[in-house]
């Protein structure tokens, strides 16, 4: 008696097994044909964004024009991640050091725009631009150069 009720009891969790495996998947395959795709592919021409698309005051990659830069310091001594790297060394003006390395790790870089704000000659500025993809982490670090503008 004992196993002919074991049997019964495996059958039955068979049926139930077998009915709730089926119940799944009609409803994963029935919910993937509801739902509209929203996946885009890239760039797409129609809702992709432009630099007209982004709001007024939209934080984009950080550019630093070397030309008008004195070198003080205060954007990597206001940086919270200290993703500003600066080196500068005396030169024949007193006012405008020589920057032999001005580089910029958008990795760690926050975008909260402080240090765009403490940047007195205004060097400093936050862009438009808004593709920051790479493939490697190293490639988000950016050295600036004197002749780039």
């Amino acid at each position: 008696m004992k196993n002919n009720q074991k049997l019964k009891n495996y059958i039955r969790f068979f049926i139930w097994l077998k009915l709730t495996v089926a119940l799944v998947i009609k409803y994963m395959i029935g919910k993937e044909t509801e739902t509209k795709r929203i996946t885009e592919l890239y760039p797409d021409r129609v809702s992709s964004k432009t630099d007209k698309d982004l709001p007024q005051k939209y934080r984009g990659l950080l550019e630093n024009d070397l030309n008008t830069c004195t070198g003080c310091g205060e954007c990597v001594s206001v940086c919270p991640t200290s993703c500003i790297a600066l080196q500068t060394t005396p030169s024949e003006n007193i006012s405008k050091p020589n920057i032999e390395i001005y580089k910029i790790d958008y990795g760690k870089c926050l975008y909260c725009g402080l240090c765009v704000e403490v940047c007195l000659p205004q060097s400093l500025k936050h862009t438009r631009k808004f593709e920051k993809a790479v493939t490697l982490r190293s490639k988000l670090n950016r050295n600036f150069t004197m002749d780039e503008k």
